[in-house]
């Protein structure tokens, strides 16, 4: 590739990658936000824990009904399209869901921000299989999810003093006016492949013309018939699930409530929490793609966070800093789950690795779903009582993933759907 044209590619990728990492940063701000400002939300709206889970389960099941239609999108017209639509839509809800006043208004803006907020993952996803080499796919993902994690810390301890400032209102607004900026960003300056820009893709892959293509009805059919793609599926579901549904809600209650702590101390535990993962993604996914391990890697740390949840069983000494270690083990522990992109990827046909990573991602949102109004039934019913339960539930089904990480396929970083076609 000569000289300018290799300048080009790498402006025209990295501008890709940067602003829609924006829009990532933004989904991952509306998923956690509750957690910080669970206390606020539960007066404001007079809500019981189910309707405060439920307010935020909404979130989850919005993202997890848009996962497979966004990998539709994604590989068929191209991520740029809905990504500009999914801004739109967040901003929207955003806007909803800071001038609400009733459980039912609150619910339906964060069903939207859900909406809009399902798109900027698997969008990116697309974007850096199509704009960079495979070698840089697992490294790609956990660049991805320390830049979007960062969404997550602003939303914590950082959420939590500005709304000792402001109203809540204010700052969910002020997202939503972003967000739309962002979108705007997106449809000027992003495009879905390096092709559209008369530029060369970096592993020298042809474009495969969209005639010779099957439909997407059958690209689908053969990611969900794929055996394959199911143990992906489940590990999303038993450890991404579980760690969404404690991170984006019931991690500060149950440090003020069961342990306790202030709202603040409880916020900065879930800042170390995300702060660890984030930076443990990173290194996880450069280690995948050089060592050529997936299935290895995610199943030490795997054993790892579900060995985790055991001291959360009981009252923690918070005072020797016992609290903040197990929340740092169990955030850089939770990362295992990131490498299931890579597996969902390179076990299936590389034309159809939107819908790979959107049939997977499904599980993550599901679970979430599901545990979050789960949960608050079981503080509304047992009291105090119910936060032991709910952590046994969270172990529990973070077992379910690693006995899925089990039946993971090793695919030491190859594609190997195209190995086997060969």
């Amino acid at each position: 590739m000569e000289a300018n044209a290799q300048r080009r590619l790498r402006l025209a990728q990295w501008t890709a990658f940067w602003l829609t990492i924006v829009a990532y940063m933004v989904s991952f701000f509306h998923r956690v936000a509750p957690a910080a400002l669970s206390i606020e939300l539960q007066k404001a709206f007079s809500a019981t824990s189910t309707e405060l889970g439920s307010i935020t389960a909404v979130f989850f099941f919005a993202v997890m009904a848009m996962q497979i239609p966004t990998g539709v999108i994604a590989d068929t017209l191209g991520p740029r399209r809905i990504l500009v639509a999914g801004c739109v839509t967040a901003a929207l809800g955003a806007f909803v869901f800071a001038s609400a006043h009733t459980v039912e208004v609150a619910c339906i803006g964060r069903g939207l921000i859900g909406l809009g907020a399902a798109v900027p993952f698997v969008a990116l996803l697309r974007l850096n299989a199509s704009w960079f080499s495979a070698r840089q796919f697992a490294t790609l993902s956990g660049l991805t999810l320390l830049f979007g994690n960062l969404g997550s810390i602003l939303s914590t301890a950082p959420l939590q003093m500005m709304s000792q400032v402001v109203s809540w209102r204010v700052v969910i607004g002020g997202i939503g006016g972003l967000t739309l900026v962002a979108g705007a960003l997106i449809a000027v300056f992003v495009r879905d492949k390096p092709a559209d820009l008369g530029l060369p893709h970096p592993d020298g892959q042809p474009s495969v013309p969209p005639r010779s293509r099957p439909s997407w009805v059958r690209q689908l059919r053969d990611v969900v018939t794929n055996a394959r793609t199911w143990p992906c599926f489940w590990v999303g579901f038993g450890i991404c699930g579980t760690f969404f549904a404690f991170t984006s809600l019931w991690a500060v209650p149950y440090l003020v409530k069961f342990i306790g702590l202030s709202k603040g101390e409880a916020s900065m535990h879930v800042l170390v929490m995300i702060l660890c993962h984030s930076v443990t993604a990173l290194f996880l996914g450069r280690a995948s793609d050089r060592l050529g391990n997936r299935k290895g890697l995610l199943l030490i740390l795997g054993t790892v966070y579900l060995v985790s949840w055991v001291p959360m069983l009981g009252p923690m000494n918070t005072f020797s800093g016992e609290s903040y270690v197990v929340f740092a083990i169990q955030g850089m522990a939770s990362t295992s789950y990131t490498l299931i992109w890579a597996i969902a990827k390179e076990v299936n046909d590389p034309n159809s690795a939107g819908m790979a990573i959107g049939v997977t991602n499904t599980s993550m949102f599901m679970a979430a779903a599901i545990l979050q109004p789960l949960i608050g039934s079981l503080i509304d019913r047992f009291g105090m009582q119910g936060m032991t339960y709910s952590v046994a539930l969270l172990a529990a089904v973070s077992g379910v993933g690693l006995l899925a990480g089990m039946c993971l396929v090793e695919t030491r970083g190859r594609n190997i759907y195209i190995e086997r076609a060969v």
